[in-house]
C-alpha cells in the first residue's frame, strides 16, 4: 500500500510540473473563458441551454493531447523497465497504471469542477434562476467532458504497451482520435445519424448525436440513463484493453490466470453494460429514430374504425414507476360493441378492463386499437406503458406529451402523424382538448 501511495505522489509531481500537461489544461480553460465572454456580450440572442456545445471542440483537442502525453510517458518508462528487476514486477506495473489514472482523473476532476462553477457563474450573470438546470449542466460536463479524459489515458497506455516507441504509434493515435474523439459524430455524421438509440452501435460515439443541439426546452440536456451505462461500458472496455496489454508482461502462471479471469469478468460486465445502454438510451435527440418514425408513417396502412360512441370524460392515473399510465374513459351514446381508439403504436398495452374490472379483448393495427365490449359497457380502463419515442418524448424523469402525439386513447380513425410527400416529413394532425387538472382528470 505504501508503494502505491509513493507512486501516487510521484505521478502527482510528474503531471503537475509537466508544462505540456498543465499547459494544455490552461489553454483549454482560456479558450472557454474567451468563448463565454463572447457569448455573454450577445446573451440576449443565444439559447442558454445549448451554450455547452462549445465544449466539444476543445474536448477534441484534449482527447488527442492526453492520449499522446500518456503514450509518451508510459512508452518512456517501458523503455527502461526498471520494475523487471523486482520479484513482483507485474504488480508494480499494475500499480503504476492505477496511480497514473488516479492522479490524472483527480486533476481533471478539480479542473472540471472549476469549469462547472464557471458555467454556473455565466448562467447567473445572464439571469438564469437557480433550479435543477444548474445540476443538469454539471452532470452534462461530468459525462461528456470528464469521462473521456480517462478513455484517452487508457488509449495512450495501451498503444504504448502494445506498439512501443515506434513512429507508427502516432499514426495509430491519430486514427483512434478521429474514430472515437468527441467530434466523431460530426466527422462521420452520415454514418452516425443512421444509428438508432437502441442499436449497440450507439456505443461507438462518446458525445451527443449533434454537438450543436445538446438541450431541448422542457426535456433538458441530451443525456439519459443510457448515457451513464455507455460511460460505464467505456470504462470497462478501457480496463479490458489495459488487461490485454498487461498480459504480455505477466511471467508467472498465477499472474496469467488471474489476468485471464479478470479479463473474462470485465468483458462480461462490458457486454452487460452495452446491453443495458440499448434498453435505457433516450430517443429524444436521435435523428435515426426520427427517420424511423417518418418511414413508419410513410408506409402506414390504415384500418377500418368504428366511432359509434362518444367520450364523456378521461381520468388518467400516473404511476410512480416504470412510466405506467392507467387511463379510464367514460363512454356515452355507445352504439357498437367494437369501439376504436387512437393510441401511439409504440406504447405497449398491458390490459383493457371495463367498469367491473373484467378484462376485454382487443386488436391493434398501427395507431388504432379496437376493443371488444358488451353493449352495456360504460367505461374502459387502459393500462399501458409510455416508451421513449422521437415525437412522444419520454426523457429521464420527464415527459413531453402534447395531445397531438396520441399518448392517451382518443376517439379518432386517423393515424397520429401524417406523411407529406412533397416535404418527405411527417406532421402531427391537429388535435385539441381542454384539460382541468384535479385528480389528473381531463374532459
Amino acid at each position: 500500500m505504501s508503494r502505491l501511495m509513493n507512486l501516487v505522489m510521484f505521478y502527482s509531481k510528474r503531471l503537475v510540473t509537466s508544462k505540456f500537461y498543465m499547459g494544455t489544461l490552461l489553454v483549454y480553460m482560456l479558450l472557454l473563458v474567451v468563448q463565454y465572454i463572447g457569448l455573454y456580450k450577445r446573451s440576449n440572442m443565444i439559447d442558454n441551454g445549448n451554450v455547452l456545445s462549445i465544449f466539444f471542440t476543445a474536448q477534441q483537442m484534449l482527447f488527442l493531447v492526453y492520449a499522446v502525453y500518456f503514450y509518451r510517458l508510459f512508452a518512456e518508462e517501458r523503455t527502461f523497465s526498471i520494475e523487471r528487476y523486482f520479484v513482483d514486477a507485474y504488480r508494480i506495473l499494475c500499480q503504476k497504471i492505477a496511480a497514473m489514472a488516479f492522479v490524472h482523473m483527480s486533476i481533471q476532476g478539480i479542473f472540471f469542477l472549476i469549469q462547472t462553477l464557471f458555467v454556473w457563474g455565466f448562467y447567473k450573470a445572464v439571469s438564469v434562476p437557480w433550479s435543477s438546470f444548474y445540476l443538469e449542466s454539471g452532470l452534462f460536463i461530468l459525462l461528456y467532458c470528464w469521462l473521456p479524459t480517462f478513455i484517452s489515458l487508457a488509449i495512450g497506455v495501451v498503444v504504448a504497451s502494445m506498439v512501443g516507441k515506434h513512429k507508427i504509434s502516432f499514426a495509430i493515435l491519430l486514427m483512434i482520435w478521429l474514430l472515437l474523439g468527441p467530434m466523431n459524430t460530426e466527422i462521420f455524421s452520415d454514418y452516425i445519424r443512421q444509428i438508432q438509440s437502441d442499436d449497440w452501435r450507439s456505443f461507438l460515439y462518446l458525445s451527443t448525436m449533434s454537438i450543436y443541439q445538446v438541450y431541448q426546452s422542457y426535456i433538458g440536456y441530451s443525456y439519459s440513463l443510457g448515457t451513464v451505462w455507455k460511460g460505464i461500458s467505456w470504462i470497462f472496455l478501457s480496463v479490458l484493453l489495459l488487461l490485454i496489454s498487461l498480459l504480455r508482461y505477466s511471467t508467472i502462471r498465477k499472474q496469467r490466470i488471474a489476468t485471464a479471469v479478470a479479463f473474462f469478468l470485465v468483458g462480461v460486465l462490458a457486454i452487460g453494460s452495452i446491453y443495458q445502454m440499448t434498453l435505457e438510451d433516450s430517443r429524444a435527440f436521435n435523428y435515426a429514430d426520427e427517420q424511423a418514425e417518418n418511414a413508419y408513417y410513410e408506409n402506414y396502412t390504415g384500418s377500418l374504425a368504428d366511432l359509434r360512441y362518444h367520450i364523456a370524460q378521461y381520468t388518467i392515473k400516473i404511476e410512480d414507476t416504470e412510466n405506467q399510465l392507467s387511463t379510464t374513459i367514460a363512454l356515452e351514446q355507445v352504439q357498437t360493441t367494437t369501439p376504436t381508439f387512437q393510441l401511439h403504436h409504440a406504447f405497449p398495452i398491458q390490459r383493457i378492463v371495463d367498469e367491473h374490472g373484467q378484462e376485454q379483448t382487443f386488436q391493434r393495427q398501427g395507431d388504432m386499437v379496437s376493443v371488444n365490449i358488451k353493449p352495456t359497457t360504460t367505461a374502459l380502463t387502459f393500462d399501458y406503458t409510455l416508451t421513449s419515442q422521437y415525437f412522444a418524448k419520454v426523457h429521464r424523469n420527464r415527459w413531453l406529451l402534447p395531445a397531438t402525439v396520441g399518448w392517451y386513447p382518443k376517439r379518432s380513425d386517423e393515424p397520429i402523424m401524417q406523411y407529406v410527400d412533397s416535404l418527405q416529413q411527417v406532421f402531427a394532425r391537429h388535435a385539441c382538448i381542454s384539460i382541468r387538472w384535479g385528480y389528473c382528470t381531463m374532459a
